[in-house]
């Protein structure tokens, strides 16, 4: 009995080892190195002479029209740069301060100021986007700018900034006043 119980072990071993092989499973494994995920930027750059390019907040002043006067007109222009890859728009706001007490004159016109009388037009890309009386600009701070137009990644676009003054419009009580501005440009992402 002990021999049969030992020849039926034998012949389950051996079938055990023969089914193992039939039962196996194939595997293979595969490793893939290096990868990285790497946001793209989206960088303004400013321009005066669309060669020479600044980034961060000391811009050189560009838009100088030094001595105007009645029938006088001007024009400058800035160039801007997204740098970056991803499209965006550019805003603009402007803050300026008027110093009327150089006037050699005596107030004739009821008060008149320099910004009363100058006309301006902003051109992005040719296009007219504002034009008005200084003292009606309301592009004033961040939380409300003029939209200028889009900016692709990689591109450039250019701000004209024309003003005159007009014979009619301009009084004595000009005389002596000097407006002085800051300007302000922001490139935001377009959501896409």
């Amino acid at each position: 009995m002990k021999s049969g119980i030992l020849a039926l072990l034998v012949v389950g071993v051996v079938l055990f080892g023969l089914g193992a092989g039939t039962w196996a499973y194939f595997d293979d494994t595969e490793s893939s190195t290096g990868n990285y995920i790497t946001a793209d930027i989206l960088n303004l750059k400013v321009s005066p002479d669309n060669s020479t390019w600044y980034d961060g907040i000391d811009v050189p002043s560009n838009i100088t029209f030094g001595k105007v006067y009645p029938g006088w007109s001007g024009s400058d222009d800035v160039y801007v740069m997204n740098e970056g890859g991803l499209p965006g728009e550019v805003y603009l706001y402007l803050n300026y301060s008027l110093d009327e007490n150089i006037n050699p004159e005596s107030e004739t016109n009821g008060g008149q100021t320099l910004a009363d009388v100058i006309y301006v037009k902003i051109y992005y890309n040719d296009e007219l986007v504002w034009e008005g009386y200084l003292k009606d600009w309301t592009y004033d701070d961040p939380g409300n700018m003029l939209d200028l137009g889009p900016l692709d990644g990689g591109k450039t676009g250019k701000i004209t900034v024309e003003a005159s003054i007009d014979y009619e419009d301009a009084g004595n009580d000009i005389q002596g006043d000097k407006l002085t501005f800051d300007v302000h440009l922001y490139l935001k992402q377009v959501q896409g």
